[in-house]
């Protein structure tokens, strides 16, 4: 539950900071650089919130039944639903993130007047 929390905080901050920058920066044709960072990391964010409550489903309708069966690909499925999937999903988006980052470093840069 603590992760669904720290999610939902993270998008009605990213929304807030949204909202202050929309009044704050002069309307143009395009949106700025740091609204799309902003709308790119509010849909990871949702994403993430969706894959937690999703992991949290398929782990109270399927450990049961992985548990009843005594097979050994159940057990490696039920240990695999543990901490190995939370790492693997958290990784993910974590590297989504990053590459989201990086492309906005990239944009901007790509975007600063060239020296002539």
């Amino acid at each position: 539950m603590s992760k669904l929390n720290v999610g939902l905080t993270n998008i009605m901050t990213m929304t807030f900071i949204l909202g202050v920058m929309s009044d704050k920066i002069p309307r143009t044709g395009s949106i700025p650089l740091l609204g799309i960072y902003i709308i790119v990391n509010l849909f990871i964010m949702l994403i993430a919130i969706f894959v937690v409550v999703l992991i949290t489903e398929v782990r109270k309708r399927f450990i049961p039944i992985l548990r009843k069966r005594k097979t050994s690909a159940c057990q490696k499925l039920e240990t695999f639903m543990g901490s190995p999937l939370e790492f693997t999903c958290a990784t993910l988006l974590e590297l989504a993130t990053c590459a989201n980052f990086i492309m906005m470093i990239g944009f901007w840069i790509d975007d600063t007047p060239k020296h002539q």
